[in-house]
């Protein structure tokens, strides 16, 4: 999504799957020609894929993750195992890449994305969070690479942040505070009570910041957009 450190070891938990919602606001303003092929390079299970496909499109992916890929292949996807970062080429010549890149290397995939599309002429599209924008570490990025900025008119619901809201202490108790909280992915299910204390828990599904498509192509950079959502978003 946006973070710029690059680190050799990928967190199992930088894995977080894209609404459809998103997705489909998204692809109402790339204008596809039918029968587009689209790349997604870090595809987990298929979401983006998935919607792609819905709407009558060709679909083609890389991921890391081998039992991710594995799901995604289960859907009927074209999905190559492995670190996209890492191949000499990307699979396939797409008509539009899509992507919503992990939190830590994002800018490490939206460079390559770039890179890859050029000598084909599509856009590239990446769900980053909206300050991505505002970075003084990436401020020569955008200026040589301006973007259009999509943004989504509310938060998407990537993963459930669960935390325990504290037992009740009683007088004389002198064991500290429970700090018990976990990240789970959003269909996972949940606990209805702390497994430590038997608190009750505070569950928070909406994401923190906001976020936008940035999208780089020909004829891309400098416009901004709200994008309209599916009505049962």
């Amino acid at each position: 999504m946006s973070a710029t450190g690059r680190s050799d070891v990928r967190h199992p938990d930088d894995f977080y799957s894209t609404p459809a919602w998103a997705t489909i606001a998204l692809l109402r303003v790339l204008g596809l020609p039918s029968r587009s092929t689209v790349l997604d390079p870090a595809c987990g299970e298929g979401a983006i894929l998935e919607v792609v496909r819905q709407l009558g499109h060709v679909t083609v992916g890389v991921e890391l993750d081998a039992d991710r890929a594995g799901r995604a292949r289960g859907q009927g996807h074209f999905v190559t195992t492995g670190d996209a970062l890492a191949f000499a080429e990307w699979p396939g010549a797409a008509d539009a890449i899509v992507m919503n890149p992990p939190y830590t290397l994002a800018m490490e995939f939206v460079v390559r994305a770039i890179a890859e599309a050029r000598p084909w002429g599509i856009d590239v599209a990446a769900l980053l969070r909206l300050p991505w924008l505002a970075s003084v570490g990436r401020a020569a990025f955008h200026r040589e690479h301006p973007s259009d900025v999509c943004v989504l008119p509310r938060r998407p619901e990537f993963a459930a942040s669960i935390k325990c809201k504290g037992r009740k202490r009683e007088k004389g108790d002198a064991r500290p505070p429970c700090s018990w909280s976990v990240l789970l992915p959003i269909d996972a299910p949940r606990f209805s009570a702390c497994p430590l204390c038997g608190s009750k828990v505070d569950t928070v599904t909406t994401d923190a910041t906001d976020y936008a498509w940035f999208v780089w192509g020909p004829g891309r950079g400098g416009r901004w957009s709200i994008l309209t959502t599916p009505e049962a978003a």
